[in-house]
């Protein structure tokens, strides 16, 4: 059995585009050796900030 991949995927649960995505990612998780991590962020506070990098645990 292949090894799963956990990858990281940081969302805006109030933006349409990342919970659309976030969508597709559960999809891709049935065909491909993935595990999600899933992370929470506000994409105006992110930008607003001045934020470039995403910030490490």
């Amino acid at each position: 059995m292949t090894e799963r991949r956990a990858i990281d995927f940081w969302f805006d649960p109030v933006c349409p585009y990342t919970w659309i995505t976030s969508r597709w990612m559960v999809e891709v998780t049935k065909v491909r050796p993935l595990a999600i991590r899933w992370r929470v962020m506000s994409c105006p506070c992110s930008t607003s900030t001045g934020m470039t990098t995403v910030p490490r645990d």
